[in-house]
């Protein structure tokens, strides 16, 4: 048997209808774990095409996947197979503690090359504490991507300050070190025009609005500002949402 017990607020009310409350339970039972070594890959968080996601997204760099101990020891270990389907194989070991049912997020060595036969990645885990996997059927996940953007070796970033030195920007190399930033000092309500010339390879473009509210947001009197890139000479090729928040995560080859 089960006993539940639920403690409703007081409340007054009026009119014909009587209030009611309405309660959905859900009762899950569970015994005691059903293997000794057993790691789970329970999501890819990188390369993805899912909603929540979709900041981190697309990407040419590390990929992100998570992992969880779903054996009775210590996971201490897991070999980690990844590539695009089709596409060279790449190998990684992890390392360190999860207890039963925790969890990690593991980033991978970098992708240099992602072509295959199709914007398919894939991940496989092996070998959980150097030994054989107990429970093979959560081993292995798929995760469909759309590729990164390939743009010129040489485009200019515009970008139109509102009225208030809360935004900054930085372009990082995949090993993720500081390509090329923006002036520290950007002054309000002012146009800043950089040309920038990249070597062949991936790259992160990272947009920080300090107070959280983007370059243009209808709850306050910031006023509006907009990041762009543009071809030189040319167009703009890629214009941001100004609304964009607390940041703004680009992720294109050259």
């Amino acid at each position: 048997s089960v006993e539940i017990n639920i403690d409703f607020d007081n409340y007054s009310w009026s009119g014909p209808q009587t209030p009611s409350y309405i309660i959905d339970c859900q009762l899950f039972l569970y015994g005691d774990p059903n293997f000794t070594n057993d790691a789970e890959i329970i999501d890819i968080i990188k390369p993805s095409i899912k909603d929540e996601y979709s900041r981190m997204n697309p990407i040419c760099g590390k990929p992100l996947i998570k992992i969880r101990n779903s054996g009775t020891l210590p996971l201490t270990s897991v070999d980690i197979q990844y590539s695009v389907i089709g596409g060279v194989v790449h190998n990684y070991t992890w390392s360190g503690n999860l207890l039963f049912l925790q969890e990690e997020e593991v980033e991978l060595p970098a992708l240099y090359d992602w072509t295959g036969d199709k914007d398919v990645f894939e991940v496989v885990l092996s070998n959980p504490n150097g030994q054989t996997d107990d429970y093979l059927a959560n081993n292995s996940m798929i995760s469909a991507f759309d590729p990164v953007p390939v743009y010129q070796n040489i485009f200019a970033v515009w970008t139109q300050t509102n009225s208030q030195p809360e935004t900054s920007w930085t372009f990082y190399s995949m090993d993720g070190s500081d390509y090329f930033s923006s002036n520290p000092f950007m002054q309000t309500n002012t146009q800043y025009r950089d040309t920038i010339e990249f070597d062949n390879g991936c790259y992160t473009f990272l947009a920080i609005d300090s107070d959280e509210d983007g370059l243009s947001y209808w709850a306050n009197n910031d006023g509006s500002g907009y990041i762009k890139f543009r071809n030189v000479p040319g167009t703009t090729f890629l214009d941001f949402e100004p609304d964009f928040g607390s940041e703004i995560r680009h992720n294109f080859i050259a």
